[in-house]
């Protein structure tokens, strides 16, 4: 069932204008069978999606909801195609307001720990101390991906934990909210560059740095890996879905420094053996994976 046109068409322009400058949101709602939940990533890449929602289990389905931006009307339609092509149905689309979206999540969401020594704080108002034994990241939830609660990134926080980092150069691809960024400076990295095509990214990437506890040296620019190429880097980091971070591989290990290190996150525990093999025909070699739920992370080295 198509339920999009009124949203998008002339008679709601003024509407449209109105809720932008408001800053709102569209909103896909809709219920998908459950042994499609994990592709969900990949199935909207490269669909300009600013967040995704997974809601209650239910007979064989999961209810979801696809965040896009207020221009996005046409973009917003091929979403719903594309979910009712793999057999989604029950669709609800409309506007959302931005404050509506987080401040629901911002009232509910508390400090939490991360392995064994981080502990993200998502409230700079009304700051809570780390544990004994723990390092304190100022997180806010923003628009941002890497809020520290998702497995691919605690993933990286956890292999940060072991890594000597101490006096080396690392490199953040798709830095997101810069939490990986901050957690390699915490952890002793001497130079942190942190990279993302997203300029907005990058804002909030330089406003989180600004409520840490420390004063970050870290480094924001607008990019991608491609712009930090030359072998400079003795820990490159990636976290993104490997629909993403695939075609910058050349650029990722391009980037390493010999004996360099490169973490990427966000695959799924399928993906991992295509990944490896992918990284051993650039020359790198293959390290153990590390694995939380459905999800995996894989370390390579650059040998030469």
């Amino acid at each position: 069932m198509v339920v999009f046109s009124n949203v998008c068409d002339g008679r709601s322009a003024a509407i449209d204008l109105e809720r932008a400058a408001m800053g709102a949101f569209l909103r896909v709602r809709c219920r998908v069978p459950l042994a499609l939940e994990e592709e969900i990533p990949t199935l909207l890449y490269p669909m300009p999606v600013l967040g995704t929602e997974i809601g209650e289990r239910r007979g064989g389905r999961v209810a979801v909801t696809v965040f896009l931006p207020h221009s996005e009307c046409v973009k917003a339609a091929d979403v719903e195609m594309l979910l009712a092509a793999a057999a989604a149905d029950g669709f609800e689309v409309g506007y959302v307001e931005e404050e509506d979206w987080l401040a629901n999540y911002r009232k509910e969401v508390r400090p939490f720990a991360v392995g064994e020594t981080w502990w993200v704080d998502p409230h700079p108002e009304t700051p809570t101390a780390a544990p004994p034994g723990r390092r304190r990241l100022v997180i806010p939830p923003r628009m941002a991906f890497g809020s520290g609660s998702h497995e691919s990134t605690s993933l990286i926080l956890r292999a940060l934990e072991t890594a000597d980092l101490k006096g080396r150069s690392v490199l953040d691809v798709g830095t997101g909210s810069g939490i990986l960024a901050l957690a390699a400076e915490l952890s002793g990295a001497r130079r942190v560059l942190g990279v993302d095509i997203d300029a907005m990214a990058t804002h909030i990437a330089r406003q989180i740095g600004d409520l840490q506890e420390w004063r970050p040296g870290v480094h924001h620019v607008v990019g991608s890996a491609g712009c930090a190429v030359g072998g400079f880097f003795d820990v490159v980091l990636c976290n993104m879905i490997s629909a993403h971070f695939m075609p910058l591989l050349d650029s990722l290990a391009a980037a390493l420094a010999p004996q360099g290190t490169l973490v990427l996150s966000g695959l799924l525990v399928g993906e991992t053996d295509a990944v490896g093999a992918e990284l051993r025909g650039r020359g790198l070699v293959v390290g153990p994976v590390a694995v939380m739920n459905e999800w995996a992370s894989v370390s390579s080295v650059r040998n030469q």
